[in-house]
């Protein structure tokens, strides 16, 4: 089951990649660009969720479910200044954790080599 899980997420994954690049070719309107950003967000903040939910130390899932839910959620809220900002440090903290963090990782991490 998790095996299927995991490979209907990164099909989910590969359809966003596939409808953003179509969009530079095809135009899309602006509703289903919207769609497919939102969904791009959502998609990266369930992947931190879940790859944080597997790690043994409390502040790293802390951490992960922060950036992740800020992700899921980000794309549902009124524009303000600093929104994409936020975004792009809630999407480069848990990389960097990965990647600054070995021994956390485990066999089970989002890097995995």
């Amino acid at each position: 089951m998790k095996k299927l899980a995991s490979k209907l997420f990164y099909f989910f994954i590969l359809l966003c990649l596939i409808g953003i690049i179509a969009d530079w070719f095809f135009h899309f309107d602006p509703a289903t660009k919207a769609l497919l950003r939102a969904l791009m967000f959502s998609l990266i903040g369930i992947a931190f969720i879940s790859s944080g939910y597997v790690k043994g130390r409390k502040w790293v899932k802390i951490i992960f479910a922060l950036c992740g839910g800020y992700l899921i959620i980000m794309r549902f809220m009124p524009e303000f200044e600093v929104k994409d900002y936020l975004a792009i440090v809630a999407i480069i903290i848990p990389l960097y954790i990965e990647k600054a963090f070995p021994e956390l990782n485990e066999g089970n991490g989002m890097l995995e080599k």
